[in-house]
């Protein structure tokens, strides 16, 4: 029995020896500047990002989205400045409703990902498609609604004509 108790000691610190412990890096203090972010705005996003080794490289993945759909997730490599890692963007799609980012943080050779944040977006003015100041637009091609006026220009000068020749 003290046999079983001592190889079984002996194997568990074995086990445990072996084992790597790895500290996951953390976080902290995310800002966005502006807050309150419009469609098609630059965007500065401010982290402070600290971990037990050193960090090698932080990139963030941004996605922009509205109600129906989500923009391809573009990946940028984030800057150390002053202590904080900084990226600034510039926000692309112009019907988009709120973005989300993560990030990645590469430290000892290990990755860490976050979970997406969701950032509610202000719509572009006029939507960007000759809509009124709600981004509510025909999503018409410009210069189209003048094909009725002059459709309608032709009718009348016909009828005119046509009513002169009696």
């Amino acid at each position: 029995m003290k046999k079983l108790l001592t190889a079984t000691i002996v194997l568990l610190g074995l086990c445990l020896s072996g084992a790597i412990v790895h500290a996951e890096a953390v976080v902290e203090d995310v800002t966005i500047d502006p807050a309150n972010p419009d469609a098609l705005d630059t965007i500065t996003i401010t982290a402070t990002i600290t971990s037990d080794e050193d960090i090698d490289e932080v990139l963030i993945k941004i996605k922009e989205c509205d109600d129906n759909m989500c923009m391809p997730t573009e990946e940028f490599e984030m800057n150390l400045e002053n202590g904080m890692y900084t990226l600034t963007h510039d926000l692309a799609y112009t019907k988009a409703t709120y973005f989300e980012y993560m990030f990645v943080i590469t430290s000892g050779g290990n990755e860490t990902e976050t979970n997406f944040t969701h950032i509610e977006v202000n719509p572009a003015e006029n939507g960007g498609n000759g809509g009124d100041s709600n981004g509510n637009g025909d999503d018409g091609i410009p210069g189209f609604e003048l094909i009725p006026l002059f459709i309608a220009t032709l009718i009348i000068i016909f009828y005119m004509r046509r009513k002169r020749s009696r």
